[in-house]
């Protein structure tokens, strides 16, 4: 083999460099800053909207949940598809549930209809009282230190908000054994439109587009931060438009 050729090969191999080196500087710290455990499986809790007879075909009993919840499943899986590929995912709706999630867990959707957000808000709160924390679906109202965030900010026309007021908690597992080190994540909104919001936040503008990711590490952190963020979610024709950061706590 000639020098030229030699040369030709070692120039081709720069653009599959510069990628796996691109691909490198994301990975690590994004596997480092939501600090999933590796070698957990990930419970995903969604609410439940209903349970209902099926009109047609077979009587059976059908659980429905929301739409938000179900674009929230769909960021989310894109996500651990890029940064934990090995990483078994199982889905649940919440309401009625039985079950112990000590792996890692993603909660999506609201208290009211998903009994696992519910338990996981109590303890959040009880654990952290500074921040004063109250959500409450049925009158779709949260409080977070003194501010009080409810249906007046949705702007509903037709039935759909144009607005929606968005939780992400980032946390221990607060189901798991004290010596665990698993994490919980908990994305909702004062509608289902804000549960995606949410999702669509963390999973994608934050973690995987990395457009806002620095940002918010300076202010919560690079380790597995613990901290509550409260977004604002922009929803045209029952779809998230955009959605902005309006205030963060770290635990």
């Amino acid at each position: 083999m000639d020098i030229l050729s030699i040369i030709i090969g070692l120039i081709g191999l720069i653009p599959l460099a510069y990628l796996s080196y691109s691909y490198l500087l994301d990975y690590f710290p994004t596997r480092k800053f939501l600090a999933f455990d590796k070698s957990s499986n990930l419970d995903v809790i969604i609410t439940t909207s209903s349970v209902s007879t099926s009109p047609k075909g077979a009587k059976v009993q059908r659980a429905t949940t929301g739409i938000g919840q179900v674009q929230g499943v769909s960021h989310l899986s894109k996500f651990i598809g890029k940064f934990y590929k090995n990483k078994a995912i199982y889905v649940h709706l919440g309401r009625g549930l039985a079950l112990r999630p000590v792996g890692d867990l993603v909660l999506l959707g609201g208290p009211s209809k998903n009994d696992y957000s519910e338990r996981f808000l109590q303890k959040f709160a009880h654990n952290n009282p500074d921040l004063q924390l109250e959500v409450n679906d049925n009158d779709a109202k949260i409080k977070i230190k003194g501010n009080t965030y409810d249906t007046s900010v949705l702007s509903i026309q037709k039935g759909l908000p144009a607005k929606d007021v968005c939780l992400v908690i980032c946390w221990k597992n607060p189901f798991s054994p004290v010596t665990s080190s698993t994490r919980s994540v908990y994305c909702a909104g004062l509608t289902s439109y804000g549960t995606s919001g949410a999702a669509l936040w963390l999973f994608n503008d934050i973690l995987t587009a990395k457009g806002r990711f620095e940002e918010l590490r300076k202010k919560v952190g690079i380790k597995s931060p613990n901290f509550l963020a409260v977004l604002s979610a922009d929803i045209v024709n029952g779809g998230v438009a955009a959605v902005e950061l309006l205030d963060v706590y770290k635990i």
